[in-house]
């Protein structure tokens, strides 16, 4: 008889009775899976991705969808999702580090966290993994990643991996909205490369049974006949009873991969949901509530093709005795119809209704209004008597108040991959000490080594902002930059800096060369207390101005007073090399010549002041 999980708790036993539980636990939720992975399956058929045969012959009497090639019917379910989708991610986020109090040694070090963030983001391509991330959600209500932490090659890494909404596994009676005490991650793995992840495993790994397609409810990408069934679980733990993190083979006879305590207070994994539902766990996708319209349109296109094929040509009423041979006119070129008296007669009725047609052109505008988008972003077409960029951006705006949650959900997804990105980078530094990022810039690169930015918890919060707070359509940013350089809140170079383009790059880099190096020297000093000195081919006045307004910051931020010593003497160094380069003054007893030509240098010298008059 299977042990229940309901009667037993899989993570306080050991041995074959642990995989026995967790093996009974997995496949309950596997039957409670059915159905919703079944819908899943027909929201991914109507969006155009090509399910395995071996799945869909598995399940002949589930309702698939499956689109009839010969209706010329718009994807419009497609288009719309995909409008939605790229609404959501063309602002790309990046988290930032803030330090909560302290000085400007800990601003700093926020700052360089952030660097961190921001170099491993690009690194480990979080952005494209972010894309398929949304159309996951888009179509199954969530989508996860695993953030790992360990070595790659010898050498420090933290991982974000994809992982499959239709592959977990949980209780929703556990959720109330948020997330469950015990999570699963049920998969196809290839055992090959299963073997080469845990090599003193390679002989029970090879005898494991293979993947049987449709004999679980369960929805898979491939079928692998190597493939074996992998779940990877984790229970949270309490005080009295630790959590546990198990890697196991189910089916048939188990193999236990990987047993370990779980000391954590949630999983790593970061989920994305744009709504969470007020009962259980998973929500209502946006598919499901465009489907039925696709449908609808799909039914009557096809109708209006029918009817087109159907009456589209000529018809004849013939009556009986008409001396012409009606065998010479087919149902190619035309329709025949008999009837008495009269003479031949030729027409063409009207193809389709008038209300067919009206109530076909309606269901998009609906799909479009289910979705929150707007016809202008569908179509790819601005409404007529908009021209200028500041419209445009205005019309975007009022738009975007209607993905306001998916907005904020999509920032808080990102805030909680930095916070597992924390914990991943923390265990590949404590394997790799030297465990580092590559911050690549507009004009160098630097590695930022963790050892150089960890924080506390308590010493810092992570926030996400935009990339840029400029409109990414070039007219509106141009407007936008335009009002900020006519009110002086931007110069030349910084107007240049602001639009981004590739042909100006060079020259913004240029002209703000001054600027980004002085930055460069006061934080060297206030963060690592470096000695630094004015060279004469600096700004020099914009080190003094800068460099007091750095000055006064640091003071009100309690800064080290070594660093602001440090500083001091970088100001004055400019200073002293201002003074150096101007004119010396004549005595004041030897004026100028009228005519503006001074004395010789050796006269000059021989002047005195003359003595004040009482």
């Amino acid at each position: 008889m299977a042990i229940k999980e309901a009667d037993v708790r899989w993570w306080t036993l050991e041995g074959s009775s642990m995989l026995l539980a967790l093996q009974s636990t997995v496949d309950e939720l596997d039957t409670v899976s059915g159905p919703r992975l079944d819908a899943w399956a027909r929201y991914m058929e109507a969006y155009g991705i090509e399910l395995p045969q071996s799945m869909t012959a598995a399940r002949r009497n589930a309702q698939y969808r499956v689109q009839d090639e010969e209706v010329l019917a718009p994807n419009q379910f497609r288009r719309v999702l995909d409008t939605v989708h790229a609404k959501v991610i063309r602002n790309k986020v990046l988290p930032q580090a803030v330090s909560t109090g302290g000085n400007y040694g800990k601003r700093a070090r926020a700052k360089a966290l952030s660097l961190f963030f921001e170099g491993l983001f690009a690194t480990e391509r979080v952005d494209e993994l972010a894309n398929l991330l949304k159309r996951d959600e888009l179509l199954c209500g969530l989508a996860a990643v695993k953030v790992n932490g360990g070595l790659d090659r010898g050498r420090g890494r933290v991982t974000f991996d994809r992982v499959k909404p239709w592959c977990l596994r949980l209780r929703e009676a556990e959720c109330n909205g948020g997330m469950p005490r015990r999570l699963y991650y049920v998969d196809a793995f290839d055992r090959g490369v299963l073997a080469e992840m845990f090599p003193e495993k390679e002989a029970e790994i090879m005898l494991a049974p293979s993947v049987k397609p449709g004999t679980t409810a369960r929805l898979y990408d491939v079928v692998d006949p190597n493939a074996v069934r992998v779940v990877e679980a984790w229970a949270v733990g309490t005080e009295e009873q630790p959590g546990r993190h198990v890697i196991a083979i189910v089916g048939g006879k188990s193999v236990e991969l990987l047993n370990e305590e779980w000391n954590e207070d949630t999983f790593p994994i970061a989920v994305l949901r744009s709504y969470v539902p007020t009962v259980g766990f998973y929500p209502v996708p946006l598919a499901k509530m465009l489907l039925p319209i696709q449908k609808e349109l799909e039914f009557t296109a096809a109708k209006i093709q029918a009817t087109f094929r159907l009456m589209s040509h000529a018809h004849f009423i013939v009556p009986p005795g008409a001396e012409v041979t009606t065998e010479q006119i087919t149902n190619e070129p035309g329709t025949i119809w008999r009837a008495k008296g009269g003479e031949i007669q030729a027409f063409a009725p009207n193809t389709v209704a008038a209300d067919l047609y009206r109530y076909y052109q309606d269901l998009t505008p609906l799909m479009v209004q289910v979705s929150g988008a707007s016809m202008m972003s569908v179509q790819n077409q601005k409404p007529g008597g908009v021209t200028s960029g500041i419209a445009l951006q205005t019309l975007d705006d009022v738009e975007a108040e209607g993905f306001l949650a998916q907005h904020r959900a999509w920032q808080d997804f990102h805030v909680e991959l930095a916070k597992l990105a924390v914990r991943a980078a923390a265990v590949a530094a404590e394997e790799d000490p030297s465990f580092s990022v590559r911050v690549v810039g507009r004009s160098r690169a630097e590695e930022v080594r963790w050892r150089d930015v960890a924080m506390g918890e308590d010493e810092y919060a992570i926030r996400v902002m935009p990339i840029s707070q400029f409109a990414r359509d070039f007219a509106a940013r141009i407007d936008q930059a335009e009002k900020l350089l006519q009110l002086g809140a931007l110069s030349v170079p910084q107007f240049r800096d602001v639009l981004d383009l590739p042909d100006l790059q060079a020259e913004s880099d240029l002209d703000l060369s001054d600027v980004h190096i002085i930055d460069r020297n006061i934080d060297a000093i206030l963060s690592r207390q470096i000695p630094v000195i004015a060279e004469p081919f600096d700004n020099l006045e914009m080190i003094v101005s800068r460099g007091a307004k750095a000055y006064n910051l640091a003071r009100l931020e309690n800064a080290d007073p070594v660093a602001l010593e440090l500083l001091r003497r970088y100001i004055q160094s400019a200073q002293d090399l201002v003074a150096a380069a101007q004119p010396s003054a004549p005595p004041p007893g030897l004026a100028p010549a009228p005519g503006g030509a001074g004395l010789p240098p050796e006269l000059a010298s021989m002047g005195q002041p003359a003595p004040a008059l009482a």
